[in-house]
């Protein structure tokens, strides 16, 4: 079994981003699940999408809170400094940060495999949200498509049904995630 957390603030779509990532994942033959963590929270306050990803047919996945995910996904690097101990990914486990700065810049932080992409920047390009609180779920989608070897087309698929008018963009963003995420 394979453990993903996206890490984020409520409003920059995490969430959503985990169920579309399940659901394109499904349309490649592979099963997972996701289940995400938050209560009352308003816009901005911590929030954890979770996604299981089975390695075997017979397998039953949990859904209780991961505690060591094999990869992390952070929407928004100021949740780091916060104290927080990267939520306890795994030696070696990937770390994807939204980031204009380069992988090498957070090598610091742990013996992970580490990417950015500055998945803020391209959302106001596109502009996917507003100035202030631009939408990156679809870009991080992109970034995190690439890193783990999933189908774009799969994902562009699953972003156009669920985006409908907006899906142009979307697909866009999560075209440019792809290409320009920095490993």
């Amino acid at each position: 079994m394979m453990e993903i957390v996206i890490w984020n603030r409520g409003g920059q779509g995490g969430v959503t981003a985990a169920e579309i990532l399940c659901d394109s994942l499904l349309d490649q033959g592979i099963k997972s699940q996701e289940t995400p963590s938050f209560g009352a929270e308003r816009a901005g306050a911590p929030v954890i999408g979770s996604v299981r990803i089975k390695n075997a047919e017979n397998e039953i996945l949990p859904t209780c809170k991961i505690k060591n995910p094999d990869w992390l996904v952070v929407f928004d690097y100021s949740l780091t400094e916060q104290g927080k101990n990267l939520l306890g990914l795994k030696e070696n486990g990937i770390l994807l940060i939204n980031s204009d700065k380069e992988p090498l810049y957070f090598q610091n932080l742990g013996p992970f495999r580490i990417a950015t992409i500055d998945a803020t920047n391209i959302a106001r390009e596109l502009k996917i949200g507003d100035e202030i609180s631009p939408k990156i779920n679809t870009v991080m989608l992109g970034a995190m498509t690439k890193i783990f070897g999933f189908s774009l087309e799969l994902l562009c698929q699953r972003i156009k049904e669920r985006f409908e008018k907006y899906a142009d963009k979307n697909i866009e963003a999560a075209e440019r995630g792809y290409k320009e995420v920095k490993q």
